[in-house]
Order: C-alpha cells, then sequence, then structure tokens
C-alpha cells in the first residue's frame, strides 16, 4: 500500500465552513433587503393602480370612496399583490383626506409580517394630490419612492 491517503483533512474541511459561514452572513442580509425593497415596489404600484382608479371614479361620481375593493373588483381587505393575497407584504387603506372624502383622500401601504422588518421605509403614504410620503420610516420619502 503506498503512503498517501485521498480526502479530505479534518482541517481542510473546518476552512472550507467557515468560508461558507462568511459569505452566507454577507450575503442574506442583503438578499432579505432585496426582497424588501420588491415588495416596497409592488405596494407602490398598487397605491398608483388604487389612485387612478379614484380619479376615474371621482370623475363619475364627484366624490372619492373609501370602498376601494370595490374599486378593484374585490371583497374585502385589499393587499399590494396583483391576486389580492393575504400574505402580501402590505394592506392598502384609505382614509379621508382633511377636507373630508368627498374631495381628499390619503391611501396608505402598511406593512405587514415579515415587510415589518422594513424600518428604513415602514407605512408608504400617497395623498389625492400625487404627494408621496412615509410613516414612522428612518428613511426619506423621496428614497422609498423612487
Amino acid at each position: 500500500m503506498s503512503g498517501t491517503s485521498r480526502g479530505f483533512t479534518l482541517i481542510e474541511l473546518m476552512v472550507v465552513a467557515a468560508i461558507v459561514a462568511i459569505i452566507a452572513a454577507v450575503g442574506y442580509p442583503s438578499y432579505l433587503s432585496h426582497v424588501r425593497k420588491t415588495a416596497r415596489a409592488e405596494a407602490k404600484v398598487r397605491l398608483l393602480q388604487v389612485a387612478q382608479l379614484q380619479e376615474r371614479y371621482f370623475t363619475e361620481q364627484n366624490t372619492y370612496t373609501l370602498n376601494i375593493a370595490s374599486l378593484l373588483g374585490v371583497t374585502g381587505t385589499v393587499y399590494s399583490s396583483s391576486t389580492n393575497d393575504a400574505g402580501s407584504k402590505y394592506q392598502i387603506t384609505v382614509a379621508a383626506g382633511a377636507s373630508g372624502i368627498a374631495t381628499s383622500y390619503t391611501l396608505a401601504a402598511v406593512p405587514q409580517g415579515s415587510q415589518t422588518a422594513d424600518t428604513d421605509c415602514g407605512t408608504l403614504l400617497l395623498q389625492h394630490t400625487g404627494k408621496k410620503e412615509i410613516y414612522m420610516g428612518s428613511s426619506t420619502a423621496t428614497k422609498c419612492w423612487n
């Protein structure tokens, strides 16, 4: 028999395991950040869609509505996904603006589930005037909406 053996030593395996752990420690938070940004983009699209439907409703009825579910042709709660899935990352709500629902509204995309970890932007707000804001976020509206 020859004096050489095949395979890996324990030290080699431990070095590889350490490298994999370092890559995972760096990559996983970046991945989660990307997932949060993607969900935020989906919520912004839904907010703009509802705002467009509100304007159409206003043109026909001369008032805005608090029932955004009917604007989208769904029943119950409105979520950010196009399929209106309860597992979505945001719940979409509407509130009457300062001058009442007849002439103003504020749409909100409220994070839910794992999206609540998005402390940068928090709740996304869209006014009837098109003004874009955030609530309970540590970042700025400009960064969150762009």
